[in-house]
């Protein structure tokens, strides 16, 4: 009886784990919550607004993406921490002399961040979504990056 009775606690206990763990490394929260962000987002920058991408990811202390501009286009880049996230950091980059060089950035202490630019020529441009702080001690949680454009 008392090996049935520890096999019982114990599967309890390892569902219990496991079910946890799911919920905090599902991509749903994420994605709901990111699609309410751009929904703001958009009715700020009003009907000529378009979601050029929306990239969703398991968050690293540095998430980088890339992106090719158009100076025919003013941008919005958005970046959105899930419910494990504390604070992030957005920052875009430009190469300048095959360097790297910080363009425009979001540092305040917020799960959401958000910059606005207007490139001068066709380029690449650099995004780093940087995750400062963690609501839980295994650093698990999601990111979402998205691309929003209007023309000039």
């Amino acid at each position: 009886m008392k090996r049935l009775i520890f096999l019982v606690v114990s599967i309890t206990i390892l569902f219990e784990v496991g079910y946890s763990q799911s919920a905090i490394t599902s991509m749903k929260p994420i994605m709901e919550m990111g699609y309410q962000f751009v929904n703001e987002i958009e009715k700020q920058m009003g009907s000529n607004a378009i979601v050029q991408r929306a990239e969703f990811d398991f968050a690293f202390d540095d998430n980088f993406s890339y992106v090719d501009v158009s100076p025919e286009l003013k941008y919005v880049i958005a970046a959105l921490g899930d419910e494990q996230i504390n604070d992030i950091s957005l920052m875009v980059y430009r190469k300048v002399n095959n360097q790297w060089t910080l363009l425009a950035q979001d540092n305040e202490n917020s799960p959401k961040a958000l910059v606005e630019f207007t490139p001068s020529k066709q380029e690449e441009y650099a995004i780093d979504v940087r995750v400062n702080s963690y609501k839980n001690t295994q650093k698990i949680g999601h990111v979402a990056t998205f691309i929003l454009v209007t023309k000039k």
